[in-house]
């Protein structure tokens, strides 16, 4: 502007036929100008919109590729960098993850997703817990009621061996969750379900080739409450080694954590604090004076001898990390025919290993209030011979709706656990067993057609009596997205 008013004084001295030319040639560059401006926009939202669609498809070269043509028009753009970074991490790039994830917390002050993204990383990939922690903290001054946050932070403190606060928070994780419970029944129904029909009915489902010819699975029905299904060959030996080679360097002490009461224990919440133990995450643990209470009588004749609700070591495998299991997850699909989308953004694999004689879980649900698992793959990795112990056991399997499985109660300090299901018949409760055969996998679903959870799916792993066990669970999960990012295309430019 101090040039065209410099250009307009110098031509007051000239004739007004020359200054009307010469401000007629600048009001037409000032107008393509805004032309151009409008074009960049509009080039910035293809690019930016493209880049969501590629990216909700999976394809995560093309989504870069868009996002980053997009950051070109606007560098500025928080979303662009929280989205690209959370591609990055989904590809493993970590560096290139934290960058973009700290350019967008530095542009928009308050973004708790990103912050969360952050202490995800620095938490789980990198191992620096004080930055995650840092990460996690800010994300909850600015969403106090952030469920994701609360559980994290958790799982952080655990690692930092700051017990009592790592369990104030996951109970505050639980507790809001409850709180804001969504109803999936909606969800449940309109989603592809296996058709069971009969016990011992098949089918075939073509997964892929194998040595030039189709390669195909038999489903096998094995119950209808749950609707639980066998697989026999569900992986190849090598992928079976390939992932217990993987964990192998991972594993650390699997834990339990006090979630809410479900209505399957039967007992009065306000006669204690606890409620069912529920699995969480990576690596929550309950402190030693929990732990002791977690603790109960088995069910041999001594009555002397003490074990944990659940003794085992795991390990976390990101499935978009590693080409084999980017391979199985894909069956997942075919077998499930559930959307590429719902398994992607469930939780990761969780490679479990039964190491020592009397390792078990006793029984419970895989879903809970806070990680609300649709259907659970269990993948079986070694052989444990009939007799040695090692089986998947679903002691309502097929009951009326109408019994109850008096012993789930007592398994938080009572005398009943999984040995007395796996031992004896309990009260009736003959139930459903799986031993574990190296390569097959039992496919179950949490929730009934009607979208309520299934109490039929209460399990437990048998004691192993001598050897080994190696197991793998895959979780499908509503809304547990495994890299949370991906900002909507709500914001207007």
């Amino acid at each position: 502007w101090i040039l065209f008013e410099s250009v307009l004084f110098i031509l007051c001295a000239m004739n007004s036929g020359v200054l009307l030319v010469v401000v007629g040639v600048m009001l037409v560059g000032f107008g393509n100008c805004g032309a151009n401006q409008e074009k960049k926009i509009q080039a910035f939202k293809n690019f930016y919109r493209l880049g969501l669609h590629f990216h909700e498809q999976g394809e995560r070269t093309k989504a870069l590729d868009y996002y980053h043509k997009a950051l070109k028009l606007q560098p500025e753009w928080p979303e662009l960098h929280m989205n690209i970074g959370a591609l990055h991490y989904e590809l493993m790039q970590v560096p290139k993850a934290v960058e973009h994830l700290t350019r967008a917390v530095e542009i928009r002050e308050l973004y708790p997703e990103a912050h969360l993204n952050l202490a995800i990383i620095f938490g789980e990939t990198k191992k620096e817990y004080e930055k995650a922690e840092y990460h996690c903290r800010k994300a909850l001054a600015q969403n106090g009621n952030y469920v994701k946050a609360h559980q994290m932070l958790a799982n952080i403190l655990q690692n930092k061996g700051e017990v009592e606060q790592s369990s104030l928070h996951f109970r505050i994780a639980h507790d809001l969750a409850a709180d804001t419970e969504v109803n999936h029944a909606p969800i449940v129904r309109e989603l592809p379900r296996l058709e069971g029909k009969y016990v011992g009915h098949t089918q075939q489902v073509v997964v892929g080739e194998e040595n030039g010819k189709p390669r195909t699975l038999v489903v096998t029905t094995v119950a209808l409450q749950p609707l639980l299904f066998h697989v026999e060959e569900f992986l190849t030996v090598e992928e079976t080694t390939h992932m217990i080679n993987l964990a192998t360097n991972e594993l650390h002490k699997s834990c339990t954590v006090y979630g809410g009461r479900t209505d399957a224990y039967q007992e009065n919440k306000s006669e204690r604090e606890g409620g069912e133990l529920t699995e969480i995450g990576e690596s929550a643990t309950l402190s030693e004076e929990q732990e002791n209470a977690a603790q109960h009588k088995t069910g041999d004749n001594s009555g002397a001898a003490e074990r944990k609700y659940r003794d085992s070591q795991n390990a976390w495998l990101n499935p978009k990390a590693d080409p084999i299991l980017t391979e199985i997850e894909q069956r997942v699909m075919t077998v499930t025919k559930l959307p590429k989308d719902f398994v992607e953004r469930s939780e990761h694999i969780q490679v479990v290993h039964y190491g020592k004689p009397g390792q078990h879980y006793d029984v419970h649900y895989d879903s809970t209030n806070v990680l609300k698992r649709y259907m659970t793959v269990l993948y079986y990795l070694n052989d444990v011979p009939l007799g040695e112990g090692g089986q998947t056991t679903f002691p309502m399997a097929d009951l009326p709706d109408n019994v109850k499985f008096e012993g789930v109660d007592k398994c938080e300090g009572g005398s009943t656990g999984s040995s007395d299901i796996c031992q004896q018949p309990m009260r009736g409760f003959t139930g459903i067993s799986v031993q574990p055969r190296r390569g097959s996998a039992i496919i179950w679903y949490n929730y009934a057609a009607t979208g309520e959870m299934d109490s039929h799916s209460l399990h437990a792993a048998c004691p192993i009596k001598q050897g080994e066990k190696w197991v793998a669970n895959h979780w499908l999960n509503f809304g547990v997205p495994r890299s949370k990012g991906k900002a909507e295309d709500n914001q207007q430019v």
